[in-house]
């Protein structure tokens, strides 16, 4: 689809909503919250609100969604590269090829492994997570294996300190994984 008609895709969808949370870049810490389906399947999941409103509550954080086909955010159209955070919400297996898809259609390596610093931390929730994140392991940077609910102020805090020491990607996994028992690096393991 061309960017023109993402725009218009994009007016269409938001003019139908309520809720719809836009917030200004400058100065704050960014997650594209994605769900790897489509928008009205990724909008009939509860917690995905719940999520997008947890995050957008804080005042140096936004979240934006993003759902297939695209690889640009709904709220401002902003290419996956943007973010600090891209957060993928798995609730079913079937939408496993959903992850590759915006994966790579947004430029972002497929792979945790092949990915540098300058990519953004590519993560995952839901409740595929809980029962079993091996399939879908080598993705992700980090899995969230628990309710993001409970935690996700403290974990969206202690993210925004790390970031302001400027650590290496490595560095930074480590110090998440280290604080908080619900994060998962699968690279740090060998299974």
């Amino acid at each position: 689809m061309r960017r023109k008609d993402f725009f218009l895709y994009q007016k269409d969808l938001l003019s139908k909503e309520r809720g719809t949370i836009v917030k200004e870049w400058g100065g704050r810490f960014s997650i594209a919250l994605v769900y790897p389906n489509y928008y009205h399947i990724g909008m009939s999941n509860l917690g995905f609100h719940v999520v997008y409103n947890l995050i957008n509550r804080k005042k140096h954080w936004l979240a934006e969604r993003v759902f297939l086909p695209h690889a640009l955010s709904l709220e401002s159209g902003s290419p996956l590269r943007r973010f600090d955070i891209i957060a993928f919400s798995l609730s079913f297996e079937n939408d496993y090829l959903g992850i590759l898809k915006i994966l790579s259609s947004g430029d972002i390596p497929l792979l945790a492994e092949q990915r540098d610093d300058d990519i953004p931390i590519v993560m995952a929730g839901g409740v595929t997570t809980f029962i079993n994140p091996e399939p879908v392991s080598r993705f992700f940077d980090l899995l969230f294996v628990g309710e993001a609910e409970d935690v996700i102020d403290e974990f969206l805090d202690y993210y925004a300190d790390l970031k302001a020491e400027a650590l290496s990607r490595e560095n930074l996994l480590y110090e998440l994984a280290r604080r908080f028992s619900f994060i998962y690096v699968p690279s740090f393991y060998e299974v």
